[in-house]
């Protein structure tokens, strides 16, 4: 299950709600489409900024379901921007804490 969803953050074309209802944004956006968790973190900025249009809300909803499943909260390696962010901290802060071991 860890690596399934791995791939939903890494791949947004495996979310058919992303691809149908993010198009516009991830054109317009986030410089086309991305690989390695990139479109996603991009559209999650633009989600923080304005929403202007219906297009926005449902492009939204489509990512907070996504991220809903996919839950890169409960074990932050499943999300590659955060887990290289934060990896220079966990090193040093969290050596003593095993992989899968709840913080």
């Amino acid at each position: 299950m860890l690596d399934y969803r791995r791939m939903l953050m890494e791949d947004f074309s495996l979310s058919p709600e992303i691809v149908l209802h993010c198009r516009a944004e991830i054109e317009a956006r986030c410089s086309g489409l991305h690989r390695k968790g990139r479109t996603l973190h991009c559209l999650m900025r633009a989600g923080r900024g304005e929403r202007s249009n219906a297009g926005d809300a449902a492009c939204q909803s489509a990512l907070q379901t996504l991220i809903q499943s996919a839950d890169p909260g409960a074990d932050y390696r499943i999300d590659r921007a955060l887990n290289e962010a934060c990896e220079a901290v966990i090193q040093t802060a969290c050596k003593h804490i095993h992989n899968g071991d709840p913080m």
